[in-house]
């Protein structure tokens, strides 16, 4: 299952999934800093994806040149902390039905059993 980040943005809720191999391979980052090529090379990501990720909020730090440092444990903490939890299944009634967009149980109405 993919791990979720939302992120607000002009009062809209924006989905971004973590990629699985992100979520396998995170654990096993060193207690180190590592500079963002460093690390999406790390984990197997675009190094532009890792950037958008330090826009919504990867914790990070920069040194006096203004160098960006990631530290591997805070990462770990931050991936571990954006997994989505797996979802509960609800039984449904015989005239429910889960909508394919939305998710959402609905009352179905006019029902044809074929």
């Amino acid at each position: 299952m993919q791990g979720l980040i939302f992120l607000e943005n002009r009062n809209v809720m924006k989905q971004i999934n973590l990629p699985h191999g992100v979520i396998v391979k995170a654990p096993g980052l060193l207690p180190m800093l590592f500079k963002p090529a460093e690390l999406a090379e790390e984990l197997g990501i675009p190094a532009r994806t890792l950037s958008d990720w330090l826009k919504i909020g990867i914790p990070h730090q920069r040194d006096q040149r203004n160098h960006i440092w990631i530290k591997g444990q805070e990462f770990i903490t931050w991936a571990k902390g954006n997994q989505s939890q797996k979802s509960v299944r609800q039984k449904l009634n015989d005239n429910e039905g889960r909508c394919f967009r939305c998710k959402r149980v609905v009352i179905m109405e006019s029902i044809k059993v074929t």
